[in-house]
């Protein structure tokens, strides 16, 4: 599990971090690799990681002085470092999903 003081900066990165973990893990001990109860736990902690990750890059940008840009339902706006927000354009709506829902092709 990564920890806070180890969090990644952009969500590629913790994308790197979370195949190396699973790598490792595997690796480390080849007469027993990891099973799939342990492989669906990581991939569980991964929406919640990935979630903390993208929070703390937008906290280190703003702390930076940077400009961030977001989404609230069916806009995007730029916050800016003093809290000022400015709407930049209408986006389609969120899609709900639900934790461990598998999407297909159509």
């Amino acid at each position: 599990m990564i920890h806070s003081g180890q969090l990644p900066s952009d969500s590629s990165d913790l994308i790197t971090r979370f195949r190396f973990q699973l790598s490792v893990s595997t690796m480390s001990n080849t007469k027993h690799p990891l099973n799939d109860q342990q492989i669906e736990q990581l991939e569980r902690n991964f929406p919640a990681e990935s979630g903390v990750a993208f929070s703390n890059a937008r906290n280190q940008a703003v702390h930076a002085g940077l400009s961030v840009m977001v989404s609230e339902g069916d806009s995007v706006f730029e916050v800016f470092p003093d809290g000022q927000r400015k709407w930049i354009k209408s986006i389609a709506p969120p899609s709900p999903a639900k934790p461990g829902q598998k999407f297909t092709k159509e």
